[in-house]
């Protein structure tokens, strides 16, 4: 029986970001249609998620992918690789695929520190070069692969949703928060860095303030690049508390008056998704990847003015509310982990 590979060690993060739950749930869906191919499974230690018997441990700290992966690549490639985020081994079999999340370093360079560019521009090129076949969440990163890149060889696959865990004490984690039933609440999900154009939010929420005082701003997630910049726009009624569990997420999309994602550049835009599914209102920038996935079921903004006049509809407009409560469930049938890894396997096994 031909082997298939799957480098698995972005599911062990404790802390995952989207791509580090992109990369759990598509070896869970893959698992799940019980491929005609043996996978085996790579990673730098033990995982209690899968199967002992698909598990390959490689051990290695440091550098991981490019050391202890590419030594078993050179020593024992399987028939296909996946790597589900784009950072290949070395010695890659001639089947290999890769999901490329996003190419926003080489759009908005300035939000990305010198070393980090490079070697997301290097890993690209390699995976653009060596791969037979590369995945991409939105016809916008699609598009983008093939200006920068030259790339050809491209299926666009959506991913599914990443299901929230319930809260079983939603008041308990609010108060915790600081958040009240009387305010109205907005929430921001997703990393504290220069892509994500928090300080367009930031700007935003400043003005929405002066008309809705008794408001909080909710911002979760971990620092990234030029958060400094970011933090030091903070007033008084900005929550940031760090990265939040999946039952924070929950209670805070409980009570939000709206989910906001501001970014400049986005490959999917999973909390989308999350806020589709708890029946949050969605306000997001009106980029291509963002507009692809969410549809008519958002609303859109440019600018910092833009996002205010949105925030403050959504105030006053309970029946907009509503109608884009609905759209958003609507809107969310359309995405599966199911078909995102159907889709990958034919690619995978029409080679094979």
């Amino acid at each position: 029986m031909k082997v298939l590979g799957i480098d698995a060690s972005r599911s062990l993060r404790e802390k995952p970001t989207g791509v580090e739950r992109y990369s759990s749930e598509i070896i869970k869906a893959i698992l799940e249609l019980k491929p005609k191919l043996r996978v085996r499974l790579y990673l730098p230690k033990e995982s209690a998620f899968f199967a002992k018997n698909l598990q390959k441990v490689l051990r290695g700290r440091r550098l991981w992918t490019l050391w202890s992966l590419s030594k078993e690549m050179w020593k024992n490639k399987p028939d296909a690789l996946f790597v589900p985020s784009h950072v290949l081994p070395f010695f890659t079999p001639d089947n290999s695929f890769t999901m490329i999340h996003d190419v926003s370093f080489m759009k908005y360079p300035e939000a990305y520190g010198k070393f980090q560019r490079f070697y997301l521009e290097w890993s690209t090129r390699r995976a653009v070069k060596n791969c037979a076949m590369i995945f991409t969440p939105t016809d916008a990163v699609a598009k983008d692969l093939e200006l920068f890149f030259g790339a050809k060889n491209v299926k666009v696959i959506h991913h599914g949703p990443l299901e929230l865990e319930k809260c079983k004490n939603p008041s308990e984690v609010l108060k915790k928060l600081g958040i009240s039933k009387n305010e109205n609440v907005f929430f921001y999900l997703g990393r504290i860095e220069k892509k994500k154009n928090l300080k367009v939010l930031l700007a935003a929420w400043k003005i929405f303030r002066k008309k809705f005082p008794f408001s909080k701003l909710i911002i979760g997630g971990g620092n990234g690049y030029g958060y400094e910049e970011i933090h030091a726009e903070f007033d008084e009624a900005v929550i940031a508390p760090g990265f939040l569990s999946e039952q924070e997420v929950s209670a805070v999309f409980s009570v939000a008056t709206a989910f906001i994602l501001p970014s400049l550049d986005e490959g999917f835009g999973m909390p989308i998704l999350q806020a589709f599914e708890a029946g949050c209102p969605v306000i997001c920038s009106s980029i291509p990847a963002l507009t692809e996935i969410a549809e008519d079921a958002s609303l859109y903004a440019r600018d910092s003015k833009e996002f205010a006049s949105k925030m403050t509809d959504l105030i006053k407009n309970r029946e907009l509310r509503e109608e884009l409560i609905f759209a958003g469930k609507e809107q969310l049938k359309k995405f599966s982990w199911e078909k995102s890894a159907k889709a990958a396997m034919f690619e995978i096994e029409k080679t094979l």
